[in-house]
């Protein structure tokens, strides 16, 4: 009966040993990423445009850096704090519907020019007595210190603009990802409720028109909300969390979000 007992309780240690080397083990293939963004085109979107593209972006959670920078009006340099947000985009296939779409170009001749990336990002505060938004923005003096704290060949929005990624098969076991920081400089720290807007992702678009019927060109965003738990004298990362889940929306451009 005891012999049993210790072969009941050997096996469930090594079962408890094999759940936590599994854990370990994602936590380490996905480097922190713990938000992946689909494109989930519809088939409407697919029907829409026969050049369609869209890249997978994962997103690390909301962090702060303090550092010494350079402030870009007065030329001072001093104590910053820096939100930043780490994220990889990957490009899959999409695969497209069987019905040839009606966006198909008469003209075979010229062909389609080749998609260009140009990642932005916009963080929108929210509080009802803040109603601000800050474009990202390159902090030289903060990108070594964010490279070195999440240990990536991390680039700035500027160096990612250009051509798409190398395309990764779906059942690859290696990715052509790449690296990215976003980083918010003079972000009120009094505001608990905000959103990030991720654009030029993808080249999806929408015709639409704005409240005195003007047409507006939509482009295909990522909105990702957040909360802050905690007043403008506790500004740490952890309190920081991201609320729902990140969603593709159509706007008319970085502008008009700050506007909202």
């Amino acid at each position: 009966m005891r012999l049993h007992r210790r072969s009941r309780l050997a096996s469930l240690a090594l079962a408890l040993t094999g759940l936590f080397a599994s854990a370990l083990h994602a936590a380490d293939s996905d480097k922190g990423f713990s938000t992946v963004i689909d494109p989930n085109f519809t088939g409407e979107e697919l029907r829409a445009q026969d050049d369609l593209w869209a890249l997978e972006v994962d997103l690390k959670p909301m962090r702060l850096a303090f550092v010494q920078a350079v402030n870009p009006r007065t030329g001072t340099k001093s104590s910053e704090m820096i939100w930043y947000l780490v994220f990889r985009v990957v490009r899959h296939p999409i695969a497209k519907p069987t019905q040839i779409s009606d966006s198909v170009p008469v003209n075979v001749q010229d062909p389609t020019p080749p998609g260009i990336c140009v990642p932005r990002a916009t963080l929108v505060m929210e509080d009802p007595d803040i109603r601000r938004a800050v474009v990202d923005s390159i902090v030289p003096e903060a990108l070594p210190i964010i490279a070195a704290r999440e240990k990536l060949d991390l680039k700035t929005a500027i160096q990612m603009s250009g051509p798409l990624p190398k395309l990764t098969p779906r059942d690859s076991k290696q990715e052509n990802a790449e690296y990215g920081v976003m980083m918010f400089r003079d972000v009120d720290p009094r505001t608990t409720s905000f959103s990030v807007y991720l654009s030029g992702l993808s080249n999806a678009y929408k015709i639409g028109k704005d409240e005195s019927g003007k047409t507006l060109v939509l482009r295909r965003t990522i909105q990702i909300p957040y909360r802050r738990f905690a007043d403008k004298y506790d500004q740490h990362a952890k309190e920081i969390r991201q609320i729902g889940t990140p969603k593709w929306i159509y706007v008319p451009d970085e502008a008009a979000v700050a506007k909202k």
